[in-house]
């Protein structure tokens, strides 16, 4: 696998600006089958702004990976690559974060970073990471009750090699380097983290280890803390700028649906414990309308779009109108900060559960750890 890194900024430490707290980053992630769509279609222009101003606290840094149609993340136009962009900028301040936006994928994996304490604000520690096949965004600072850092913990045991090819200084990187190590043993990828989290949390487990996991077949979305309550110094930061409701529910992540399926049918997740891909009777497209395959496609695979890798984009690379596109289904999963409407088919991802997403299909599923 090819990997494009560009967009270097100035270098923005929260350690100069005395805000470390929990080292807790936003994810943002979505799996499409048959189908591309960019974050401004899957969770409209106001979704998108909000997400991107959380960038204003979460300002160490960000990046995305895009994928396309052939299953893990493969370049727009160029299979068997990907496209990934780091910065060491806040999002907000980023012109890049409007342009990447508007990018058409299958996958994508979107993270602003707060860094944890201690690890510097430099490039190679700006996520998604990769590694193999594998791309990785995580939120947490893995430390002990004394602020310890794992990465400074010679008695837990990683393959050091993996840690240092994925991020040297990042503690992310051991929870990257600790699934790394399942997959390599033959795991499927979401037993791979189920087992990563058993493992880690046997030294750590105080620590928040959610995150955001995908390989050429699966896409995972792990919601996984210790359930205490927010950190008040993560309240406070929230309250300065005026967003300290949003604070409470600082650990959660939602998931939504996304993209029309057969008439008739909609795909969803069942109990949370499910172990099995379900199919149901509804579907609630984003914006909160209804919709079914017997919609019109928009900008795909109509007069003036091209192929790429496989799949039909518009002429000017994205689906324009309300984002139905037929044949596309999927998931969408984000941590909290901004609005996440039950209206518009948002669930809460409940605590120590996991979205399985299928990039074949775009079927998913919910399993506990």
């Amino acid at each position: 696998m090819q990997v494009q890194g560009y967009g270097y900024g100035p270098l923005v430490s929260s350690t100069a600006q005395g805000r470390y707290s929990d080292g807790m980053c936003r994810l943002l992630g979505y799996s499409i089958s048959a189908a591309r769509l960019s974050l401004r279609q899957v969770l409209g222009p106001a979704a998108t702004s909000d997400f991107r101003r959380l960038s204003e606290i979460h300002r160490d840094g960000w990046g995305v990976a895009l994928g396309g149609c052939q299953g893990g993340l493969d370049s727009v136009g160029q299979p068997g690559d990907q496209r990934l962009y780091h910065t060491t900028m806040a999002a907000y301040s980023d012109p890049e974060f409007n342009t990447l936006a508007d990018v058409p994928a299958e996958v994508a994996l979107w993270h602003l970073r707060w860094g944890s304490p201690g690890i510097p604000g430099i490039m190679e520690n700006v996520q998604p990471f990769t590694y193999d096949d594998m791309t990785f965004i995580h939120n947490g600072h893995i430390a002990s009750s004394t602020g310890v850092n794992i990465l400074d913990d010679p008695t837990f045991e990683v393959d050091r090699r993996t840690v240092v090819a994925i991020s040297p200084h990042s503690d992310s990187a051991v929870v990257f380097a600790v699934i790394a190590g399942f997959v390599s043993a033959g795991l499927p990828l979401d037993e791979a983290v189920r087992r990563a989290v058993a493992k880690l949390r046997r030294s750590y487990p105080n620590a928040s280890y959610n995150c955001i996991v995908c390989d050429s077949d699966r896409f995972v979305a792990l919601h996984a803390t210790s359930g205490a309550p927010t950190l008040g110094e993560i309240v406070n930061s929230y309250a300065d700028y005026g967003w300290g409701g949003q604070a409470d529910d600082y650990g959660d992540m939602w998931y939504r649906a996304t993209g029309p399926v057969e008439s008739g049918h909609r795909w969803d997740t069942g109990s949370p414990a499910s172990d099995t891909f379900e199919t149901a009777d509804d579907f609630t497209a984003p914006f909160g309308r209804t919709q079914n395959a017997t919609d019109n496609a928009h900008g795909m695979g109509t007069a003036g779009g091209v192929e790429v890798g496989g799949c039909a984009v518009g002429a000017e690379g994205a689906v324009e109108g309300d984002a139905a596109v037929e044949g596309a289904r999927g998931v969408v999963v984000a941590s909290s900060g901004f609005q996440h409407p039950q209206s518009e088919g948002w669930k809460a991802l409940p605590n120590n559960h996991m979205i399985v997403s299928a990039l074949a299909t775009g079927d998913f599923r919910i399993r506990g750890l």
